[in-house]
C-alpha cells in the first residue's frame, strides 16, 4: 500500500491535497475492514464490504459524509484497483462495475463506473454570472459602494480596493485563487506603453495545478490597477509594518534583480543589478519586506508564497 501511495503521481494524481485525500480514504477503508469486517485486509475485500462501508459512511446519521466525499473515496479505491491489477497483486476486480452513459462536450459517452458510485443531487450545470452582476458585486460587496454609486456610510469592511483588485485579477486573467495569492512583485509585468496592450505573467509550477507552469495575460487596465496598488497602497502598508518591526525576524532576505527571473538569497551581486524587495525610500529601497504582490494585512502572501 505504501508503494501505491508513493506512485500516485505517476497515475495521474499529482496535487499534494489529492494525494493526501486519497491516502486518507484508503486508510479509512482499511480501518473499517479491520474493525468491522472480521479483521479483513484490503486485499481480501469484495463488493459486500464496500456496500457495508457505504452504509456506514453515507447513512450513519450525524457522522455521515457528503455524497461528494463518498465519491472521492470511490475514486481512490478505483485507482487502487487499477494499480493493483496492473502490478498483478490482484487477479480480478474486487468491486462491481457498470456502464453508464454521460454527456460530454463530444456528445454521449459510455463510461465504466463503480456500482457504489452515487449521483450527487447537488451536481447541477454550472451557472455563469453576467459581467454586469459581477461589477455590482465587486463595487457593493467589496468596495463598500452604494448600488447607484458613492460610498456607503454603513460600510465597515477593510481593504476594499485591495480585495476588488484581487477579484479583478482572477476574473480578467483566469488565475486560480492559490495562483493569484502566490503572485510575487518581481513577477508583475512592467507597465509599458506603445502597441503592447497586454502583460504576460509566467506562473511557475510551484503554484499551479498539477505542477504545470503556464502563462496568463492581463489587460493594460488591469496592469495599471495592479501597479497602482503596489506603488501606493501596498507600499504604504509595507512601510508601516516595517516601521513596526514586523519583518525584523527575516534572517535570509531575498534579493531580486531588475529581471523577474533573477532572485538570490546570497550576496546581491549574484543577481546582477539588484534591489531588496521592500518599501521605497527616495530613489532606493530600505529594509527587508515580503515580495507577495496581493499581501494580507501584514503585506505577506499565502503559505504557498512563503514556500517559494
Amino acid at each position: 500500500m505504501n508503494r501505491f501511495l508513493r506512485e500516485l503521481d505517476s497515475w495521474g494524481v499529482t496535487a499534494d491535497n489529492s494525494i493526501e485525500g486519497y491516502s486518507r480514504d484508503v486508510m479509512l477503508f482499511c480501518r473499517f475492514l479491520s474493525e468491522s469486517r472480521n479483521g479483513k485486509t484490503i486485499w481480501e475485500c469484495d463488493t459486500e464490504d464496500l456496500r457495508a462501508y457505504k452504509r456506514v459512511r453515507l447513512y450513519s446519521g450525524l457522522d455521515s459524509v457528503s455524497v461528494g466525499t463518498w465519491n472521492r473515496s470511490i475514486a481512490a479505491l478505483d485507482k487502487w484497483v487499477t494499480w493493483a491489477l496492473y502490478e498483478e497483486l490482484l487477479t480480478k476486480e474486487p468491486f462491481r462495475y457498470a456502464d453508464k452513459t454521460v454527456m460530454t462536450s463530444d456528445g454521449p459517452r459510455t463510461m465504466r463506473v463503480n456500482a457504489e458510485h452515487v449521483t450527487d443531487p447537488e451536481d447541477e450545470p454550472v451557472r455563469f454570472v453576467t459581467f454586469e452582476d459581477y461589477l455590482l458585486w465587486r463595487d457593493v460587496g467589496l468596495r463598500g459602494e452604494l448600488p447607484e454609486g458613492g460610498r456607503d456610510p454603513r460600510w465597515r469592511g477593510r481593504n476594499g480596493e485591495r480585495n476588488a483588485m484581487f477579484a479583478d485579477l482572477i476574473v480578467y486573467t483566469g488565475m486560480r485563487l492559490s495562483e493569484a495569492s502566490s503572485l510575487l512583485v518581481p513577477e508583475i509585468p512592467p507597465l509599458v506603453t506603445g502597441r503592447r496592450i497586454t502583460g504576460d505573467v509566467h506562473l511557475s509550477k510551484a503554484v499551479t495545478k498539477r505542477n504545470k507552469a503556464r502563462t496568463v495575460f492581463m489587460t493594460l487596465r488591469m496592469l495599471r490597477s495592479l501597479h497602482h496598488f503596489i506603488d501606493i497602497e501596498r507600499d504604504e502598508l509595507v512601510a508601516r509594518r516595517l516601521a513596526e518591526g514586523v519583518y525584523a525576524g527575516a534572517t535570509a532576505p531575498c534579493w531580486c534583480g531588475e529581471r523577474a527571473d533573477t532572485l538570490s538569497r546570497s550576496a546581491p551581486a549574484a543577481a546582477g543589478p539588484t534591489r531588496k524587495s521592500g518599501p521605497r525610500s527616495g530613489d532606493g529601497w530600505r529594509g527587508c519586506a515580503p515580495m507577495a504582490a496581493p499581501g494580507n494585512r501584514c503585506g505577506c502572501g499565502s503559505a504557498r508564497t512563503a514556500s517559494r
